[in-house]
């Protein structure tokens, strides 16, 4: 694989990281995007006068030169948070799927079980069941100089 392919999918994966995390926010002129790490950085995304993507990363100003339709993983990031991939939203088009499998929702998998697919807003209200008593564990994370437990 080139190292130009390579760059390319490491930047769409991402950029798909940075929606999925929701930092990603939208206002009156355009975009912010968080980078993910240590250092969070803010950058801008916004359609110029002449209806093009721009960022203000530094990454974008060097390479757009020679490349017009270069997009960094902001621009990128931005392209996700307002289209999710279907990975992340959990639905799949009806173009991804043939009909028979679109109109049903149980899949065998590769060992013979069943899986059981379930929109996103049941998976969701599943996870917000309170959880029993004895599944819930606590540990000391540390003892102060009084030695109190916390």
């Amino acid at each position: 694989m080139s190292a130009a392919v390579e760059q390319t999918n490491l930047a769409i994966n991402r950029a798909k990281t940075i929606a999925a995390m929701g930092m990603v926010e939208r206002d009156y002129e355009g975009f912010n995007v968080t980078s993910p790490g240590i250092r969070k950085e803010t950058f801008r995304v916004w359609r110029d006068e002449e209806g093009r993507v721009r960022c203000s990363c530094a990454d974008y100003e060097a390479r757009v030169e020679a490349e017009p339709r270069y997009r960094c993983e902001h621009i990128l990031a931005v392209k996700f948070h307002l289209e999710p991939p279907d990975e992340f939203t959990g639905e799949a088009t009806a173009e991804s799927q043939p009909e028979s499998e679109a109109a049903d929702t149980d899949h065998q998998n590769g060992d013979g079980g069943q899986v059981i697919v379930m929109p996103f807003a049941e998976t969701l209200k599943e996870l917000s069941h309170a959880l029993s008593p004895e599944m819930i564990r606590q540990r000391v994370g540390w003892t102060d100089r009084a030695g109190r437990e916390h």
